[in-house]
């Protein structure tokens, strides 16, 4: 049998599929006509041709296709990035100033930023903001360009979450006006041409909430607080003078300083109560107890959370680690990295069922089936704010006395912690039974401040922090080994500061 006989048997009387459109080669707008030579009407311009067009011809032709609705995809998150705020990101958010240069000069300056693939949509803000048009792009595009900068630059830079800075602006309650798809612009002069395409605002962007109840009042001031803080994202940096960025300098590095002094405390490295850093103290001998009583007696829960790179609101792997300085009394640490102490954490590793199919590995290396404290547990979507909430709150009344009237002091660690708190905000989970945080990656700049530096040292990641402690941080990114390590990372970091090393 021929191969046309072959394809013929196979799609008999299959019409309907055989006129179905894969996509995969673009129709003309304008077929040829009968009297175009058939070499002709395929033919592709020359190089030469395509230069010798002018840029609108170029423009129009890049836009023919680019603002095609049926060839892109609506982020499934419904996330976005204010695009004009994003394009600031390295004079606004990055304090180390030879790398915002560094950064500008390779990904943002001289139009680069723009000359990128980006789908733009637009959206208005409410009547009471001032009815304001604002470009944004899928929040995945926006961390597909980090992605490169943290590969070409060894960093560990992150589109922050947090709702006040604007830059991730979450539409995924249907209750909302939904952004609406403009078009994709490949540099400067398309995005302009998009931007001027933009109609004026409807009535459902004026007044979103005109035919809904009060019981929506709530909803109303979170979507409009969201969209006020992306506005002011967009605003240009304002100019801040030597003694501003040296105050800002100061007050950062005095909390880092305030955290290493608690966590001292809570190691029994330092007095409770001494805030004092001038006090210095004798090099601590690990082969005998700590040399202090452990302040508030604390019990650390470490968090991380991991999810979908592509679809930021899919969690997909949550990691608690605890550990009980109640039951480290009269416990010798044995090594400067605290190998005894470690031994004592525990730590859980949550897998969501659904999305247990799902490994990142475009930005991160993902192995959600590498847990190595333990047993991975597998926990479905609609389950996981229930077993994160309970296990907080077994740790807050976990080994507590009987004549103790109040909870554990339970302290939460975890490494550059914001992200994963906003995702465990979004599921849901309340964390009041906290009362104090630590960061490791803030302890760690702490540990290594220069005061002959004019900028603060930018985080390092908890993988090179776990390297230079002398501990090997195997399988990264797996939630479960992250929270584990950070807290290896605490107690090392701090007897081993103790120790003089």
């Amino acid at each position: 049998m021929t191969p046309v006989q072959r394809l013929s048997y196979l799609f008999a009387g299959e019409d309907e599929l055989l006129k179905m459109d894969t996509r995969l080669n673009q129709c003309p707008k304008n077929p040829p006509s009968e009297d175009t030579p058939k070499e002709q009407s395929l033919r592709r311009p020359s190089s030469k041709e395509q230069n010798q067009r002018t840029p609108s011809q170029r423009l129009d032709s890049e836009e023919s296709t680019a603002t095609d609705e049926s060839l892109h995809e609506d982020p499934s998150d419904k996330t976005f990035t204010p695009i004009i705020a994003f394009s600031r990101y390295p004079y606004k958010l990055i304090k180390d100033d030879s790398l915002s240069q560094q950064i500008a000069s390779r990904f943002f300056d001289k139009n680069q930023f723009w000359a990128r693939s980006w789908d733009i949509y637009y959206h208005y803000t409410p009547s009471s903001l001032g009815c304001r048009c604002i470009l944004l792009t899928p929040a995945r595009h926006a961390r597909r360009l980090l992605g490169e900068i943290n590969r070409t630059f060894k960093c560990t830079l992150q589109l922050p979450a947090e709702r006040d800075m604007g830059l991730v602006l979450s539409f995924d309650n249907d209750a909302y006006p939904q952004p609406k798809f403009l078009g994709t612009s490949t540099n400067r002069e398309a995005k302009d041409r998009l931007q001027a395409r933009v109609p004026p605002p409807s009535e459902r962007y004026l007044d979103p909430w005109k035919d809904l109840g009060d019981e929506h009042r709530e909803l109303a001031v979170a979507y409009e607080a969201m969209l006020e803080a992306a506005c002011d994202a967009m605003k240009s940096k304002r100019k801040t003078n030597a003694a501003q960025k040296q105050q800002q300098r100061m007050e950062l590095e005095h909390r880092r300083k305030e955290s290493l002094l608690r966590a001292q405390q809570y190691l029994g490295m330092r007095p409770a109560g001494t805030i004092d850093e001038s006090l210095k103290y004798a090099p601590f001998n690990m082969n005998a107890v700590a040399p202090f009583a452990f302040w508030k007696d604390p019990i650390f829960v470490s968090v991380d959370v991991e999810w979908n790179e592509r679809c930021s609101s899919q969690i997909t792997e949550v990691g608690l680690s605890v550990l009980d300085m109640r039951k480290l009394h009269g416990v010798r640490p044995y090594s400067m990295d605290g190998v005894i102490w470690r031994r004592a954490i525990r730590s859980r590793h949550l897998r969501v069922r659904e999305y247990s199919h799902l490994v990142n590995n475009e930005f991160v290396r993902g192995c959600p089936g590498d847990f190595r404290f333990g047993t991975s547990e597998f926990v479905g979507l609609e389950n996981l704010k229930e077993v994160v909430q309970e296990a907080f709150q077994q740790v807050a009344v976990a080994e507590k006395k009987e004549d103790e009237s109040e909870d554990r002091h339970v302290v939460l660690v975890g490494h550059s912690l914001a992200a994963d708190l906003e995702h465990l905000r979004k599921i849901g989970v309340t964390l009041e039974m906290v009362n104090d945080r630590l960061d490791t990656a803030g302890l760690d700049c702490a540990l290594h401040a220069d005061p002959q530096q004019q900028q603060p040292m930018q985080p390092r990641s908890l993988g090179t922090v776990m390297t230079e402690l002398g501990l090997e941080p195997w399988h990264l990114h797996n939630a479960g080994n992250d929270a584990h390590y950070a807290l290896e990372a605490l107690v090392a970091s701090i007897l081993g500061y103790k120790a003089g090393n």
